[in-house]
């Protein structure tokens, strides 16, 4: 990797509170890999954002992409299986179903191109037909792997640590705003940055 090396080092310094070296000079080995661990971490939130925003916005071809070509995800007793029969079992329970899936804490640990997380998350699933809605308090227990440089989901576990069901009311309040689509159809869709 390539890095400028006084702002690598500036980087370093702050992100890891390493000791202040002179701006002329070559950062030292630790800073660099202690860099090079801040941009995974950083490009592994990433990808548990882009997780989240290709399921609300049911684009399961940007969600497959995300898995690693073995990858495999277990959300216990609803499904258990490959990213494609994932995504199978998504297209199918989701048709009625409008969600917004919010990151919350992440943690990492790297090791070379392999990585572990615990991702917390709160989940909201608004279920017109059935007038109800579903919010759920979990995490997901990831490892990653990184391939040609990206990294993927080699495995998730979704572990849910609370729940609550209760009847849906429409609001009135964001009734002249704009709304939120699957696909083509919702307004980020040609949003600069977010293709």
């Amino acid at each position: 990797m390539k890095i400028f090396y006084p702002i690598a080092s500036a980087m370093a310094v702050a992100f890891m509170g390493l000791p202040h070296s002179s701006a002329a000079a070559k950062p030292t080995t630790h800073e660099i890999a202690a860099l090079d661990i801040v941009i995974d971490k950083q490009a592994l939130y990433e990808l548990n954002l882009r997780y989240a925003r290709a399921v609300d916005r049911k684009n399961f071809e940007a969600l497959r992409a995300l898995y690693a070509p073995n990858g495999f995800h277990d959300h216990g007793g609803m499904f258990k299986g490959s990213p494609d029969q994932f995504i199978a079992w998504l297209t199918k329970s989701m048709v009625d179903i409008e969600t917004q899936h919010l990151v919350a804490n992440s943690l990492f640990h790297v090791t070379g191109d392999t990585a572990t997380g615990e991702i917390y998350t709160i989940n909201f699933h608004t279920m017109p037909k059935l007038s109800s809605n579903y919010i759920a308090g979990g995490r997901y227990l990831d490892h990653y792997i990184k391939i040609n440089g990206t990294w993927h989901y080699q495995s998730r576990l979704r572990v849910i640590d609370w729940s609550e069901e209760r009847p849906a009311s429409i609001g009135n309040t964001a009734a002249n705003l704009m709304k939120g689509a699957s696909g083509d159809a919702d307004p980020s869709y040609d949003f600069d940055g977010l293709r």
